[in-house]
């Protein structure tokens, strides 16, 4: 996974990226956009109206927690039509960021997952999901396709213990639920009006 395909996932997953001024007369307005991270919801609006500074604070705290997760659950790339979700990612980097600055040294780790699933388990797991029955034609494979390839984390798991954490049906479900409810889904997306 590479910086790219994280920024690219985070801007992609989240409308807020983005922000300009408005100026009326004497008055400069702040124009911000919020997106799906936090439902769309600034949760400065809330806090300005507690009362205690106490409550403001925790409620930040919480909102910051909240925000963190969905941030997580975001699929950056896809390796063997599974998907690579930033919850995968982010334990890799800081333990790979940790045995950096105690070695001093340099290397490469592979992070994703490294148990290889067929393709007709990932439609099937699908499928199931989305409550349909799949249809599934077994071609050849095409020049150059590997018959099987998973990302060997072994230097990794050696060097600072990663372990992936979500399974593939795990993210699948993640992937469903986003697709059924989440207005970003190309299923709730309306197209513009003429």
């Amino acid at each position: 996974v590479t910086l790219s395909q994280l920024s690219t996932a985070l801007a992609n997953s989240n409308a807020n990226v983005g922000g300009d001024y408005l100026i009326q007369g004497q008055t400069v307005k702040v124009i911000r956009c919020l997106g799906v991270i936090g439902g769309g919801k600034d949760p400065m609006e809330k806090a300005f109206g507690m009362s205690s500074p106490q409550a403001a604070a925790a409620h930040l705290r919480d909102q910051e927690r909240i925000r963190c997760n969905q941030i997580r659950d975001i699929v950056i790339t896809s390796n063997n039509y599974k998907p690579v979700r930033v919850d995968d990612i982010v334990d890799g980097v800081v333990g790979a960021m940790s045995w950096l600055t105690k070695t001093r040294g340099f290397d490469t780790f592979n992070l994703g997952r490294s148990d290889p699933y067929r393709v007709r388990t990932f439609i099937e797991t699908l499928a199931k999901l989305l409550g349909r029955e799949a249809t599934i034609e077994v071609g050849t494979l095409q020049p150059g396709e590997s018959r099987v390839t998973c990302a060997d984390i072994s230097h990794a798991t050696d060097a600072f213990g990663y372990q992936p954490k979500i399974s593939l049906e795990e993210g699948l479900a993640r992937w469903v639920q986003w697709y059924e409810h989440s207005d970003e889904s190309p299923l709730h997306r309306r197209a513009p009006r003429s």
